[in-house]
């Protein structure tokens, strides 16, 4: 619940800066950016630093590795930069996902050790068949520049 919402649905007529002191005084809430995504397990945790263990010594490995990933942006504004007051007593809050958008652009690109794969600008939703269609017709293009076949499966 918002200050305003607060302020609105009292009873008694408090300015809503009068509102925020008093939720800042109380010491049980706090005004927090609402989590993104949720925290890493500690299984997970463990599973990732033994994965970086295991592959410390990769060598010569590395230079067929290829990293690749997607970002998307919404045209109508950043997720994530959502504020809400905070019981400390209580669980923080997190947004899995956008109620309605404005809009989005989609890339893809990848980089290795010899180079990297020009940026792929993905169209509509995404499937696996549509993804997969995208890599392939990405890394041609690198392949095709890099005179070298990539280590890749689709």
């Amino acid at each position: 619940m918002s200050v305003r919402e607060i302020t609105r649905a009292s009873l008694l007529q408090f300015s809503k800066n009068t509102v925020h002191r008093r939720i800042m005084e109380s010491g049980y809430m706090i005004h927090a950016k609402m989590a993104r995504r949720l925290p890493l397990s500690k299984l997970h945790i463990i599973k990732r630093l033994q994965w970086a263990r295991n592959h410390m010594s990769y060598d010569d490995k590395w230079m067929a590795a290829l990293f690749s990933d997607e970002e998307k942006w919404n045209l109508d504004g950043p997720d994530g930069n959502i504020k809400y007051w905070h019981d400390l007593r209580k669980e923080p809050v997190s947004l899995f996902s956008r109620q309605s958008g404005g809009g989005s652009v989609m890339v893809w690109a990848a980089f290795g050790f010899n180079g990297k794969v020009g940026l792929a600008f993905l169209d509509g939703r995404q499937n696996s068949p549509k993804y997969r269609n995208t890599r392939k017709s990405s890394y041609a293009i690198c392949r095709k520049h890099r005179g070298r076949k990539l280590g890749i499966s689709a």
